[in-house]
């Protein structure tokens, strides 16, 4: 029974890291689905979802409503199921999926909006000629609790020096109490963004 058992986490554990999970594609094609909002009230419809919109849009042949991304649970929409997935007190917000949450660390492949000001300068409480900046960025997240976790971002339309090169920095100062994990690490010359998941499957599997 123990082996059967075995066996089965085992096909679950490989079957989570057979795709990449969602995609930037998955998340803004206008397609058919369901929203589920925090209070349990469904709605269906073509969705769309814009990238650092506050909102999100419903079209169904009746009406087009829209919904405060703060007010939604979870999307489905085609084959993913999107979650909106709160973690450090809620300062980082991700449209996310889970990738494997049956493991010590739970893994999800999400996007979220960074919003940043550049420019211009502060007259008392007043912006001067800033200007404002938002772009998507595309991330593997990973979680003990669910509450608090870890994103290995990089932006949706290109991948910047340092981003690609702090993956494996960050790895090495999270795990450092961790000699095998750390050893592991040092198989590698830098940790790309599309060789996370192969490092969380390898630290799931020591954990």
């Amino acid at each position: 029974m123990k082996k059967i058992l075995l066996i089965f986490l085992s096909f679950l554990f490989s079957s989570a890291f057979c795709n990449d999970g969602l995609s930037w594609d998955d998340l803004t094609r206008e397609e058919e689905g369901v929203v589920t909002e925090v209070g349990g009230n469904t709605i269906s419809g073509i969705i769309k979802i814009k990238p650092c919109a506050e909102k999100i849009v419903i079209s169904n042949k009746d009406s087009i409503i829209k919904i405060n991304v703060v007010g939604i649970k979870d999307i489905q929409k085609g084959n993913h199921h999107i979650s909106m997935l709160f973690f450090n007190d809620s300062v980082d917000f991700f449209f996310g999926e889970p990738i494997d949450t049956i493991h010590t660390l739970k893994f999800y492949k999400g996007y979220n909006c960074n919003i940043s000001a550049s420019g211009g300068g502060w007259n008392g409480a007043m912006a001067t000629g800033m200007t404002i900046n938002t772009k998507f960025s595309e991330s593997y997240i990973v979680s003990l609790d669910g509450k608090d976790g870890m994103d290995f971002k990089r932006t949706v339309n290109g991948i910047s020096f340092l981003e690609i090169d702090n993956y494996k920095r960050k790895l090495q100062k999270t795990f450092s109490d961790n000699p095998r994990i750390i050893s592991y690490l040092d198989t590698f010359k830098k940790v790309h963004f599309d060789d996370i998941p192969k490092v969380v499957e390898f630290i799931n599997s020591i954990y």
